[in-house]
């Protein structure tokens, strides 16, 4: 692949026949079903007899005139070549490790055994280091790679011996954290707060994001990890659930299920599905359909989501307090917010490559500090940054977080404190201070949904564009702005996600002293990277200089 074939906007890199991701799951499903059909071939005549045939009329080194012969050419050319060949298959964690993981199992000596043992243990320990998950960021897209891999991993060993997931389970107990991680950050069942490469403008994720459910129809051979012969992952969570006891993994198979049990698991090894239905409708009867969640600080991942209300008036404050990771934004600091179903102050999500790859100005716009809800300064992106927490509180109607990232720009303040407060019974209000200290010019910047706005006290002429690479037009400027002007945002529901059409506003009144207001229009994508339907969305900005 890599002498011959484009990938991306450039020459081809490592793999052999695909390219290196793409190598790493061709050579995976190629183990797997050399395993499967091991048994049928060491006794194939007819087998031996073609092969052998093909290699003397291509007059191949090998001359496969025997199974030993054959075996040797797929155990030494493709499997051990493989392990030799790490830079051929390096894909994104932990897939590599477990295509080398299931490699030494199917060799299967104790040589190739011990071996996969380490590997296992080694990619579970770095798999759950953060918060229970790898800490790579793309909370719905790539952050969600470490723990499905490992729960396909862990299942696939579970069908061959049904006490092995409680000895991996004591051994390492951060397992329970890696699927909790995906319960404890999905926000009204519709979403993840979107850090780094994932999602796309104020869309939903309506699915537990910690393992990808399929039931047997779904599951073809060309789904990524997902055969027909490949483990259920609604066996896997219902074994979370009996080995730990946590009944928030029943009710995410009942809700991944459409809110029912039958049918479940889903699985051709299981012998007796209907006590694992009369076992999760029990949780549900006794616990209620969805996990009972509160306010969450996951202090190593660096995000803190501040709960409250319940049923159509639950929403969710959020702030992610880093600047860090794999396939990360330049987002330290940035403030977001659901509520009455929808994304009301939405990340942009994943870069638009399809606007000319990675360097183009518009997917580097998505990723640049000024795209997020957040403040810029001196017009520059954060630096590579982990921010702390400062302040943790969740009452029964304030809840607040303050966090400090002054390393993102190396100044002596950088910090952040939001709180969420009820208004019994159904509303509530976010204060939102946020304090900076170093350089000359700060800029904070907020968007709400597809929208159009009003504003109130503020004199609005236009002004210079803020420029530093940034997708803005439009730009209004009260150069002047007097403490207490407002912004009103009218959202549009442009997915269609709520039932019935709603009136539904957020409101942004800002209390900054000796600053400057501004009003534009931001560029985004109504849709992944695999649309073109751009849209400007209304985005304000407080700005102070000197």
């Amino acid at each position: 692949f890599k002498p011959q074939a484009i990938l991306y906007e450039g020459p081809g890199v490592a793999g052999y026949v695909s390219t290196w991701h793409d190598a790493c799951e061709e050579v995976r499903e190629l183990t797997l079903a050399y395993d499967q059909v091991f048994a049928g071939l060491k006794n194939d005549r007819e087998l031996v007899m073609f092969l052998g045939g093909k290699a003397k009329q291509y007059k191949l080194d090998n001359p496969k005139t025997s199974w030993a012969d054959i075996q040797r050419n797929i155990e030494q050319r493709i499997l051990q070549d493989t392990l030799s060949n790490y830079a051929k298959i390096r894909s994104n964690y932990p897939r590599t490790e477990i295509a080398n993981a299931i490699i030494h199992m199917v060799l299967g000596t104790p040589g190739h055994r011990a071996a996969a043992d380490k590997i296992i243990d080694d990619l579970i320990e770095k798999g759950t280091a953060v918060d229970g998950v790898t800490g790579e960021k793309g909370l719905s897209g790539y952050g969600t790679i470490g723990p499905t891999s490992i729960a396909n991993l862990l299942a696939q060993f579970d069908i061959i011996d049904p006490r092995w997931m409680e000895t991996v389970l004591r051994k390492h107990p951060r397992l329970h954290e890696c699927y909790r991680f995906h319960v404890d950050t999905w926000c009204l069942n519709h979403y993840y707060p979107t850090c780094g490469d994932a999602g796309s403008f104020g869309s939903r994720v309506d699915n537990y994001a910690g393992v990808t459910f399929l039931r047997l129809e779904d599951r073809l051979p060309t789904i990524f990890a997902g055969g027909p012969l490949a483990p259920s992952m609604y066996t896997f969570m219902y074994r979370m659930h009996k080995l730990t006891g946590d009944p928030a993994f029943a009710q995410i198979v009942y809700l991944a299920n459409g809110r029912s049990v039958e049918g479940l698991p889903h699985d051709l090894f299981v012998k007796e599905p209907e006590s694992i239905q009369k076992e999760i409708a029990a949780v549900v009867e006794r616990e209620g359909a969805t996990p009972k969640l509160g306010s969450v600080n996951k202090q190593e991942w660096h995000l803190a989501i501040l709960r409250s209300g319940r049923g159509d008036h639950a929403r969710a404050v959020w702030l992610d307090y880093d600047s860090s990771g794999g396939h990360r934004h330049q987002d330290g600091l940035n403030l977001g917010l659901y509520a009455y179903g929808l994304d009301l102050m939405p990340d942009f999500g994943y870069p638009p490559v399809q606007f000319g790859g990675w360097g183009s100005p518009r997917a580097v716009w998505y990723t640049s500090t000024a795209a997020h809800n957040t403040v810029v300064v001196d017009g520059k992106n954060q630096l590579v940054d982990n921010g702390r927490t400062i302040l943790w509180g969740d009452g029964q109607t304030f809840r607040a977080i303050k966090a400090a990232e002054p390393g993102a720009y190396k100044i002596p303040v950088y910090e952040r404190t939001v709180a969420s407060i009820d208004i019994p019974d159904r509303d509530f209000y976010a204060v939102d201070v946020f304090r900076v200290r170093g350089g000359k010019d700060h800029a904070k910047f907020l968007g709400s949904h597809f929208s159009t706005i009003t504003t109130q006290g503020l004199d609005l002429q236009p002004g210079a564009e803020y420029g530093h690479g940034s997708q803005l037009r439009n730009m209004r400027i009260d150069a002047k702005a007097d403490p207490g002007w407002s912004v009103d945002f009218k959202v549009e529901d442009l997915h269609k996600y709520l039932s019935k059409p709603a009136d539904i506003h957020l409101r942004h009144t800002d209390l900054t002293a000796d600053a400057q207001a501004g009003v534009a229009e931001a560029w985004v994508v109504a849709g992944l990277y695999d649309s073109k339907e751009e849209q400007w969305v209304p985005r304000i900005m407080t700005r102070r200089t000197s």
